[in-house]
């Protein structure tokens, strides 16, 4: 059991590895740097205004319990397993903690990466000292090991995992924000652990749930699959078509003659379809939010235009989208003409995005200054794009057929 899921992690590996070179390709990279430096830019001038208040301990409650969410078990479990593997049932045990090592050291750490960014803002929440929110750091490490521990355990026992994931990590805080030192916290999580753990074999007594396991691990894959399709196209992730009857006033106002034959078609293909119609509200949203709280005359501009050609790079496949069906070659329309209409749609696009994004940045305060500037280089980023970069990419996919 051991050797089998060695076998599945280096496949599994494998294919995260080849979905990450092709997210954090050369503009991405450089686009995530930047959001990297303003996002710090902003929370270091966010904490230098931040005052004591009382609400502020629970803000850090959620946010430290919402931490304590992310990571869960990869088992990497196929559905044919609960037939194929259902003769070595009495070997899961080994293969589930095979499992619960190579989920450990990635949800570790992501959950020491997070302790150190919250720990300045837990800080001034709990009225602590450094030295006493480090204690933070062993705490998340305890917790981190009993949720996945009793993860694996759950497919035998069928438990409810909320206790561990929920109650007893706000009673731990709870006790940490009334003043208790989060050395004693950190003890009471310890022989929490202990006690946990004293009474292991109770939860070793059901029997294996195959459908549960294999249903829970689709769900993670595909939640990973999901997020490497904002940025690259997934095979496993299918798009799925909808109405969308309240887009009809504007299907209705498009122009209906041969020279518009395509912006029909892309628009429809945009908006009717999850695929990319979900990336645009989802990027959009994380960049709204990010323009919400940035408002520096150089670090804001520079956000929004990288946000703007994020998105506006992962529609350039739209204009391919149609090359497969067979009826868009036996209409005769000029390849000029449906280049143009591309061109249009991912204007038009371009600049309700940027008009939203613009909008929440000065929602958020904003000096006029910061708002005009960006404004300024947000439409020659548009013009840019669309009637430089657009045909250049189009031109550069021809010649590669």
């Amino acid at each position: 059991m051991d050797k089998l899921f060695q076998q599945r992690r280096q496949k599994h590996m494998q294919r995260m590895f080849r979905y990450l070179r092709l997210v954090f390709n050369d503009q991405f990279t450089i686009a995530f740097v930047f959001l990297i430096g303003g996002l710090g830019y902003w929370y270091a001038g966010f904490l230098q205004t931040l005052q004591y208040a009382w609400w502020e301990k629970f803000i850090a409650m959620f946010l430290m319990i919402g931490l304590l969410q992310f990571g869960n078990l990869a088992t990497l479990l196929k559905p044919a397993d609960k037939v194929f593997l259902l003769p070595q049932e009495i070997n899961m045990e080994r293969y589930l903690k095979a499992a619960l090592r190579h989920s450990l050291w990635l949800s570790l750490l992501v959950q020491i990466v997070g302790v150190i960014c919250l720990l300045p803002f837990i800080e001034v929440a709990f009225q602590a000292n450094f030295i006493e929110t480090l204690w933070l750091i062993p705490t998340f490490i305890v917790f981190k090991i009993l949720i996945l521990y009793d993860q694996m355990q759950s497919y035998y026992s069928h438990h409810n995992l909320l206790w561990l994931r929920v109650a007893l990590p706000l009673l731990t805080f709870a006790l940490f924000g009334v003043r208790l030192d989060m050395a004693w916290a950190f003890i009471f999580v310890l022989i929490a652990a202990a006690a946990r753990f004293g009474i292991r074999d109770k939860f070793w007594q059901g029997i294996f749930d195959w459908n549960e396991a294999i249903a829970i691990e689709n769900g993670r894959q595909l939640n990973m699959l999901r997020f490497f399709n904002l940025f690259t196209d997934v095979p496993q992730v299918g798009g799925q078509t909808k109405r969308r009857r309240w887009l009809n006033f504007w299907f209705d106002r498009l122009p209906k003659n041969p020279q518009h034959v395509y912006t029909n078609l892309y628009w429809r293909g945009l908006l009717r379809s999850s695929e990319y119609f979900g990336l645009i509200v989802r990027l959009t949203a994380i960049g709204a939010l990010i323009a919400y709280f940035v408002h520096n005359q150089i670090v804001t501009p520079l956000i929004l235009v990288l946000i703007l050609y994020l998105i506006g790079i992962q529609l350039l496949p739209l204009y391919h989208k149609y090359d497969e069906i067979v009826f868009t070659h036996l209409y005769p329309v000029d390849p000029q003409i449906r280049q143009n209409n591309f061109k249009y749609v991912m204007t038009k696009v371009l600049s309700v995005i940027g008009i939203i994004l613009l909008l929440a940045n000065l929602v958020g305060s904003a000096p006029w200054s910061t708002f005009f500037i960006s404004l300024g280089i947000i439409i020659v980023e548009i013009v840019l794009f669309s009637y430089w970069l657009v045909p250049k990419r189009i031109a550069r996919k021809e010649l590669m057929k």
